[in-house]
């Protein structure tokens, strides 16, 4: 018999009372306890604070960007390749030294001043208009670049500024080269 009584016991134990608690009495309580859960929800989603980092232009980034645009990341091997190879195809740009060009400007001053004999060939040119033509051909000298055409070319495709380039055939290129040579123009 103990095993029929404790099987009622065990039968009783397992079903639960039908009486109502205290959340399933009212409906109220029910829709306030909802309204809670989803205004609390809508605040945590709402109110969340979001950290973006503001990078900087041309800086390495401190983690992982998330990027809405696809893009590469570059094999460095290859680009170091690549502008070598640049490099070999664009020529020597020459400039003359500012110093050689101030040296020259000089010794034509001193000309002009202890030598008279230029008043003779030019009767209707003023020291002054001399003085103001050497300024505008040291300024355009100053200015002034010489290289090959074949590099001229590349900075044409390149759209580089090339206003005040010459290109210089090849034997103008090897007479600027001695010239640079002897008169110590850089190269640029």
């Amino acid at each position: 018999m103990d095993d029929s009584s404790s099987e009622v016991e065990n039968y009783n134990e397992l079903k639960f009372s039908r009486e109502q608690g205290f959340f399933d009495k009212s409906k109220g309580i029910r829709v306030l306890i909802g309204v809670f859960f989803v205004l609390a929800l809508f605040v945590i989603l709402h109110f969340r604070e979001i950290h973006v980092e503001v990078l900087e232009f041309n800086s390495i980034a401190p983690g992982y960007v998330v990027a809405q645009v696809d893009f590469d990341f570059l094999d460095e091997e290859t680009t170091i390749i690549i502008r070598q190879e640049a490099v070999r195809d664009v020529g020597k740009i020459y400039q003359i030294a500012h110093k050689e060009v101030r040296q020259r400007r000089i010794e034509f001053e001193n000309f002009l001043i202890y030598n008279q004999n230029w008043r003779k060939d030019t009767n209707s040119t003023s020291f002054e208009e001399i003085y103001h033509g050497m300024d505008a051909l040291e300024k355009g000298l100053d200015q002034v670049r010489f290289t090959d055409p074949r590099t001229l070319q590349k900075m044409h495709q390149l759209r580089l500024p090339t206003a005040l380039r010459a290109s210089a055939t090849p034997s103008l290129t090897w007479a600027i080269m001695t010239w640079a040579d002897s008169c110590g123009v850089s190269s640029w």
